[in-house]
Parts: C-alpha cells; sequence; structure tokens
C-alpha cells in the first residue's frame, strides 16, 4: 500500500512540472500546423515579418503559414513540375548564408527540430510554390511581402474554400 501511495505522490508531482513540447496552432485542410512551425519558420528566416512584438511576430508567422499551406494545396491541384536540385540548393546555400558558419547552421536546425531533409523539403515546396505565383500573378509575388489586390483576393478565396481551424487566438 505505501509503494501505491509513493508512486501517485511521484506522479501528481511530475504532472505539475509537466512542460508543454508543442501545441497544435491551426488546422488547414487536414494539415496541422504547430507552434515549432512557426519558430522553425521565423529563427531560419524563412519569412519577413516586420515587427518586434512576440505575439504579434508569432500571430503574423502563422498567418503566413497558413496562407502557404493554401496556396501549396493549389500548387499541388495543378502539379507544376518539381524544381530542379540546384534551385533548391541555392535556396539551402541562401539560409546557410544567414549563419556564421556550419556548425551554428547544424545547431539551428536542431534548435528548430528539423534536419536537412526536411529543409530541402520546405525549400522545394517554396520554390515551387514562387514559380506558380509567378506564373499566375507577376514574378516578383511572395507571399511574406506586400500583396497585389489578385494575390489577397485569391488567397481570400482558397480560405473561403478550405476547412480551417485556428487555435491561436
Amino acid at each position: 500500500m505505501a509503494v501505491i501511495v509513493w508512486a501517485m505522490f511521484l506522479l501528481a508531482g511530475s504532472a505539475g512540472a509537466a512542460q508543454s513540447l508543442d501545441r497544435v496552432l491551426a488546422v488547414v485542410s487536414g494539415q496541422v500546423i504547430l507552434a515549432s512551425d512557426v519558430r522553425a519558420f521565423l529563427e531560419l528566416g524563412l519569412f519577413a515579418v516586420d515587427t518586434s512584438d512576440p505575439e504579434a511576430r508569432e500571430s503574423a508567422a502563422l498567418s503566413l503559414l497558413i496562407d502557404r499551406r493554401l496556396a501549396l494545396d493549389e500548387v499541388e491541384r495543378y502539379g507544376p513540375v518539381a524544381p530542379s536540385a540546384a534551385r533548391v540548393e541555392e535556396g539551402l546555400a541562401a539560409i546557410r548564408a544567414r549563419v556564421a558558419d556550419e556548425a551554428a547552421f547544424t545547431r539551428l536546425l536542431a534548435t528548430v527540430g528539423l534536419d536537412l531533409d526536411d529543409l530541402r523539403q520546405i525549400v522545394s515546396d517554396d520554390v515551387r510554390l514562387d514559380a506558380y505565383l509567378a506564373d499566375r500573378f507577376e514574378p516578383s509575388t511572395r507571399l511574406d511581402g506586400p500583396r497585389p489586390a489578385p494575390v489577397a483576393d485569391w488567397l481570400a478565396a482558397l480560405a473561403r474554400r478550405a476547412d480551417i481551424a485556428r487555435f491561436d487566438r
């Protein structure tokens, strides 16, 4: 009996010290977006979010990730060609150039919970998305920059058709 009481005491103590490792911030057409995804995109500099307020920064990055997911679903629908390995490597090199050296890059990937293959997939998706946006709108169109009205309208239409649940508010 004393063992059971002791075990319950240990479990109760560890439950109070439990720490949240990650949380779901949104679900877009069945695809989950986690807090760690937002942190990874921000830490790796994959989105330009212009605010110093951490909460506003994360909310803006989440909005961009939601838009990215909607746009990638559309890209998948029309199936543009896979990007060249050289173009993906250029994207990886640009991300690597933002950090001091290869060791810092490796630490950064570990910190955000990605490996090189994960990042390569993200860059590949971004290259495909950029090609789609350039073809559909203008060559300089990006999701994380100023949006011309046709792009904003297109994204709004995609959002109306999609099942989006946002949990950060």
